[in-house]
């Protein structure tokens, strides 16, 4: 069966959308070239800063671990997301910490909100608690301060206690640190932040000041930790610093433990289609398939004109044949006529004993004579009929009709 042109641009037309699809859904990590000098807690990197061992060691222990590579408008599932102090983003002449958006910081809460919880780990860039609670500041992106109001320094290896008993004060009486940072007893959070979450509580510290926050949000909650040495390769076999994770893991049954690289600068790219919410995802699908299927049914009246029922089955051969008669009759077209009926005689006689068309009668009789196909009187008698009318300019309708009845009855009559 042909394919019509239309729907073969229908077809390419639709492979183009499965393409742009596929490739806005791409995961291809953008890995940045960074210093091995700088601080990056990232699960990538094996060195002493890195998460690499958290995150083997969580998968090893059978924890769905993976990595979020995309916003927080597309985190999905339920469970633990630790987010390690982004810090830099070594990425053409741009320095600086990894932004987090307002529309990110909506999402995560969100995500909060739905019985989830956050390892939000702080050092080194304590504006990412201002960026959580407003997103993206322009200064960000130049020089942020080390130290921003609601901490403080220390610079040595401590031990930090319970505060009072929670849920990870039970799996962890201890937790190793080595930070630069504590947060304030009496600011415990920026104020935008504290009001987002509701106000934090103290659950760690030691000599220098407090260390580990929580804040309930919803059904969820958000450790904060200003510590991010402690689950790193070189912190995480200290103490019960692990234990210290897998308390938070164990709020989640058969829930992932998710690490934050989009914001470490291990991001893919994003699109208007990746940061689209599954539902808006599919009602463009379905506007897609319906615009599809409107161009499909719009195709149709591009290809052969299609007459109507009644005009393409209601005519008969006989008013056919009538029209003809009745048009080559008042035209005076008897000699076209006279052409056809030799024509057909002349092909099917040359089918019937193996001759050309063009064979001279003669040929014709002979061939008759020895195979016998047609009475041979008859095909003499029409033979010699249709070289008269031949000789004719336009013979008259009478000899017409007469040398047709004879090759009718010559052809289609039965021999003894």
């Amino acid at each position: 069966m042909r394919i019509r042109g239309e729907l073969l641009i229908l077809i390419l037309v639709i492979g183009v959308l499965a393409l742009l699809m596929t490739l806005a859904n791409r995961d291809d990590i953008n890995v940045y070239s960074a210093d091995a000098d700088s601080v990056v807690y990232s699960s990538y990197r094996t060195l002493p800063e890195g998460y690499r061992a958290l995150y083997d060691t969580m998968g090893g222990l059978g924890y769905r671990v993976r990595r979020l590579t995309k916003p927080y408008a597309r985190i999905e599932g339920r469970g633990l997301l630790i987010l390690a102090d982004p810090n830099y983003l070594n990425t053409g002449n741009r320095t600086g910490p990894v932004p987090i958006t307002a529309y990110d910081s909506r999402c995560l809460l969100d995500w909060l909100h739905e019985g989830n919880t956050a390892l939000v780990l702080v050092e080194h860039n304590p504006a990412l608690l201002e960026d959580l609670a407003e997103g993206e500041k322009d200064s960000h992106a130049q020089d942020a301060p080390t130290i921003t109001s609601g901490l403080h320094t220390a610079n040595n290896v401590t031990t930090a206690t319970p505060t009072v008993p929670s849920f990870l004060s039970r799996a962890a009486d201890t937790l190793a640190v080595n930070s630069g940072a504590r947060l304030d007893p009496d600011a415990l959070l920026p104020p935008k932040l504290a009001d987002a979450v509701g106000g934090a509580v103290p659950l760690y510290k030691d000599a220098q000041g407090v260390v580990v926050a929580y804040s309930a949000v919803g059904a969820g909650g958000v450790v904060w930790c200003t510590s991010p040495w402690s689950f790193c390769n070189a912190g995480i076999a200290q103490g019960k610093n692990l234990d210290f994770v897998l308390a938070l893991a164990d709020r989640h049954p058969g829930g992932e433990i998710i690490f934050d690289e989009y914001h470490n600068g291990y991001g893919s790219d994003a699109s208007l289609w990746t940061l689209a919410r599954p539902l808006t995802r599919l009602g463009f699908a379905q506007v897609m398939l319906a615009l599809v299927l409107f161009l499909v049914t719009l195709g149709w009246r591009f290809g052969a004109p299609r007459l109507p029922a009644d005009e393409r089955f209601s005519r008969s051969r006989a008013e056919y044949l009538t029209s003809m008669a009745g048009l080559l009759e008042r035209a005076e077209a008897t000699h076209v006529v006279r052409e056809r009926v030799s024509v057909f005689l002349r092909r099917e006689l040359g089918r019937r004993l193996g001759l050309s068309p063009h064979a001279p009668p003669e040929r014709f009789l002979e061939a008759n004579s020895r195979l016998n196909v047609v009475d041979p009187a008859g095909l003499e008698r029409v033979l010699r009929h249709l070289t008269t009318l031949e000789g004719q300019h336009r013979p008259t309708p009478e000899a017409v009709f007469r040398l047709t009845g004879d090759v009718q009855r010559l052809l289609h009559g039965k021999r003894v």
